[in-house]
C-alpha cells in the first residue's frame, strides 16, 4: 500500500510541475506527459493500480495546457511502435 501512495505522491508532483510551467517550458511538458501515459497505461502492474490516477493528472495537464492533446495524438501516428492495450491505443517506446 505504502509503494502505491509514493506512486501516486510523485505523479501528482510531476503533474503540477508541468501544469504550473509556461509554454516555453514546453519539452518539459511534454516529457512528464508522455512518462505519466507510460506509466498509467503501459506499465505491467501499474495499470491496475494508477490508471486512474494517471488518467486524472493528464486530463489536469490537458486542462492547463490543450496544445499537449495534439502533441500526443501526433506522437501516435509519428510512431512506427503503435500498440494497442484494451481500448486505448498509444505509443511503445524503447
Amino acid at each position: 500500500m505504502f509503494e502505491f501512495l509514493e506512486r501516486i505522491f510523485l505523479l501528482t508532483t510531476f503533474s503540477k510541475m508541468a501544469s504550473s510551467r509556461s509554454y516555453q517550458d514546453k519539452s518539459f511538458i511534454e516529457t512528464v506527459f508522455i512518462q505519466l501515459v507510460e506509466v498509467g497505461f503501459l506499465t505491467p502492474g501499474f495499470f491496475d493500480n494508477c490508471n486512474k490516477a494517471a488518467r486524472d493528472l493528464l486530463s489536469d495537464i490537458s486542462g492547463t495546457h490543450p496544445w499537449v492533446i495534439s502533441f500526443f495524438v501526433g506522437k501516435i501516428f509519428q510512431s512506427k511502435h503503435i500498440m494497442g492495450m484494451g481500448k486505448v491505443s498509444t505509443i511503445k517506446t524503447t
